[in-house]
């Protein structure tokens, strides 16, 4: 399990580098950064570069942007939030039903300095009971081709081989590792030709269990990659699959391509725009030793 170990690391190095050096405007006043980016349900972002004292729990407050300059003094507030805790940098959102451009600022508190974002423009938000926003691209290895940030992975299946000869294919115990082929999207899966091989690996690390799934470009396992999804879920009755790598290999040399994450936020289930992806497992058992999986959701673009 030590190569499932090393690419969650580098997949945990890689989210927390892009989400604190993404393409966001943003100021930078003691070394702090905030960020600000629109979701179907309102806006979210990230603090990061400052202490776990001015970082955890922080206001977070949304203005919007009345003329070339923001000014929190004068540009109407409308929405406001809370960073959270944990790891930095550290995730805020809130929800408003104005469009626009929006900014957000961390106010300034005790020795904490006040941090302003850049702007987003913020479409429409959608109503509340509708069903999720339709046109965002597929999530492929040319998503970011698009202007959308977000991504729609259409239903990944994956028809996992039992272990080994006398070890079915088991979602329950604390650690796996399934070989396989992949059916749905490319470059996760295909469905005309052949099917890519995969391998599903998971391994519990004390909170939360680790996932990789693994696509290989030809008909057999090995090499580089062609596409990834790695995460966390709660534990093994858990359909919240966290994506903190998801990962589409282009036409270009490992390891050109398109990258993506959940920001798993606020109220937004599994599946759901904004949410963790959607993951349902079949056990193997006596009939038919291999397990069968099921993914399905929205991805973020890392840009």
């Amino acid at each position: 399990m030590w190569k499932l170990a090393v690419s969650l690391a580098f997949a945990l190095s890689f989210a927390t580098l892009a989400i604190a050096t993404g393409a966001d405007a943003r100021a930078k006043p003691d070394g702090a950064t905030l960020t600000i980016r629109s979701y179907p349900k309102g806006v979210y972002g990230y603090l990061g570069g400052t202490s776990t004292t001015c970082g955890e729990k922080r206001k977070i407050l949304v203005f919007e942007a009345q003329g070339e300059r923001r000014d929190p003094r004068s540009d109407p507030r409308v929405a406001h939030g809370l960073t959270g805790s944990g790891p930095a940098p550290y995730q805020w959102s809130a929800t408003s039903r104005r469009s626009g451009p929006l900014y957000a600022q961390a106010p300034a508190t005790g020795r904490c300095a006040a941090v302003l974002s850049g702007v987003a423009e913020a479409p429409p938000l959608e109503v509340p009971g509708e069903e999720d926003p339709a046109g965002y691209p597929s999530c492929g290895s040319y998503a970011s081709e698009s202007t959308s940030q977000i991504c729609r992975l259409e239903q990944i299946y994956l028809d996992l081989d039992a272990e080994g000869p006398a070890n079915w294919c088991r979602w329950g115990p604390a650690s796996g590792n399934c070989p396989g082929v992949g059916y749905g999207p490319f470059p996760w899966g295909t469905s005309v030709n052949f099917h890519p091989k995969v391998r599903m690996y998971w391994s519990w690390n004390g909170w939360a269990r680790n996932l990789a799934v693994v696509t290989y470009p030809g008909e057999e396992a090995g090499g580089y990659p062609s596409a990834t999804l790695v995460g966390t879920v709660p534990d093994s009755t858990s359909n919240r699959f966290t994506v903190i790598e998801g990962y589409a290999q282009n036409e270009g040399a490992y390891p050109s391509g398109d990258r993506f994450y959940t920001p798993n936020l606020p109220g937004q289930g599994p599946g759901e725009v904004g949410g963790p992806l959607d993951l349902s497992v079949v056990n193997g058992d006596w009939a038919h030793s291999g397990a069968e999986v099921w993914i399905r959701g929205y991805l973020y673009l890392y840009r």
